[in-house]
């Protein structure tokens, strides 16, 4: 059963505040887009949960308009990018109000692998079960409490069956970031030495989720007076 907020009082003030910044960021009409520096500290923080070798700094110059010549491996410049182009049509998905389906799972399977046979990985089984996680990801809960807490069961049983053979992580956050901004939520960055041991336990990750979008918001409303990126 996932994680409820009514389970532990303790966090209903938090969730409350949530909900007051969700309310202010809307009356402050932030970009439609997030800010590059959102998508690369989103991008470095879930390959960095991998123990993937990526910096901020790698991760800031491959999404840049114009990267930098300064070389690093071009298997992970293309990974870089390309998670940061799953994360725009994540944008685009939310303001168009439209379901992901299971193709858009696999091209961002194939997209951040850099080419791995699908053929290989996405038998019927597996994208039978990627259907099944997307009925619940496509037709979330709305209140806070209730979406965190779904969120984190599902993301937490993805992780546990390794939908993927490769990169199921980032895979799973791509999924986790889509679930949570369906529900109307801020993104959330992870920290990789602190997270990457709770994520596997539905309960921890939700209580941590809390703090995480509300993080998010503080994020987005200190940059909400800034201009477009």
């Amino acid at each position: 059963m996932p994680w409820r907020a009514t389970d532990s009082p303790q966090w209903g003030q938090r969730l409350a505040r949530i909900e007051r910044k969700r309310r202010l960021l809307a009356r402050l009409r932030p970009p439609r887009l997030l800010p590059r520096e959102l998508l690369g500290r989103l991008t470095w923080s879930s390959f960095a949960m991998e123990q993937l070798d990526v910096t901020l700094r790698e991760a800031m110059e491959a999404i840049a308009a114009r990267p930098s010549p300064r070389a690093f491996r071009r298997s992970q410049f293309l990974r870089i990018r390309h998670h940061a182009a799953a994360l725009r049509g994540i944008e685009r998905a939310i303001r168009r109000g439209q379901p992901i389906k299971a193709s858009t799972v696999v091209h961002w399977y194939t997209s951040i692998s850099c080419g791995l046979s699908v053929a290989a990985v996405m038998d019927a089984g597996r994208l039978g079960r990627i259907d099944q996680w997307l009925r619940r990801i496509n037709s979330p809960h709305l209140l806070p409490g209730q979406a965190i807490g779904e969120a984190a069961a599902v993301h937490a049983q993805m992780l546990g069956e390794a939908i993927v053979p490769g990169f199921n992580g980032i895979l799973c956050r791509l999924l986790l970031q889509f679930h949570l901004a369906r529900c109307g939520l801020a993104p959330v960055t992870f920290d990789p030495d602190r997270d990457r041991a709770i994520v596997h336990d539905a309960a921890l990750l939700a209580r941590r989720l809390i703090e995480l979008v509300e993080e998010g918001y503080d994020w987005l409303l200190a940059r909400a007076g800034e201009p477009r990126q």
